[in-house]
């Protein structure tokens, strides 16, 4: 069934074709073309020492198989990377994807993702947009500087982020009510 295989896209012409779909409800971000988002699925505890341990994430206090997905702005899933131990963060599981991001896509395109997932790697800045963090000084920095119209094109941006990340919390949402769903149904 090829439609139903989870695979990046090879042509410049689909690469394109997302960023298209994006800018037509974000005309800020050109060359966004989709979304990133991990998603930890809740295990019951292991009997093994060993597996419990990687499962558990003390940040929240349970136990956890991570994940990360990359969506389409058409809904399809580009990649996913899957159950990689619950302890681990959202960046370490997507490990694989920066090689994808880095080596397998067009410059000018660029995954919408949030903070958990770094830009700061050597050549991943212009690969992950991110909204701005709360205490985030550029915006101050612009202001004091008097670059204004900067500052406004820097907001817009992180606007039209803020925005786009929706399609990602919801697409995780949605998947994972459907996967309760299916497991409900066959009990």
């Amino acid at each position: 069934m090829p439609e139903g295989r989870i695979e990046w896209p090879k042509t410049p012409a689909k690469f394109a074709y997302y960023a298209e779909l994006i800018a037509a409800c974000h005309p800020s971000l050109h060359g966004a073309f989709y979304f990133i988002d991990g998603v930890k699925i809740p295990v019951a505890e292991s009997l093994d020492e060993d597996t419990q341990n990687s499962q558990y994430n003390g940040w929240t206090c349970s136990h956890y198989c991570s994940s990360v997905f990359v969506f389409a702005p058409d809904g399809a899933i580009l990649c996913a990377l899957l159950n990689a131990p619950g302890n681990w963060h959202d960046a370490a599981v997507a490990q694989d994807l920066y090689g994808k991001l880095l080596n397998k896509t067009p410059e000018g395109y660029f995954a919408i993702a949030d903070s958990a997932f770094p830009r700061s790697r050597r050549g991943l800045s212009s690969r992950i947009k991110t909204p701005l963090k709360k205490r985030s000084r550029q915006p101050r920095i612009l202001r004091e500087q008097g670059l204004l119209d900067e500052l406004e094109v820097l907001l817009e941006i992180n606007r039209e982020l803020v925005s786009a990340r929706q399609a990602a919390e919801w697409g995780i949402f949605t998947w994972i009510v459907c996967k309760a769903q299916i497991a409900s149904a066959c009990r």
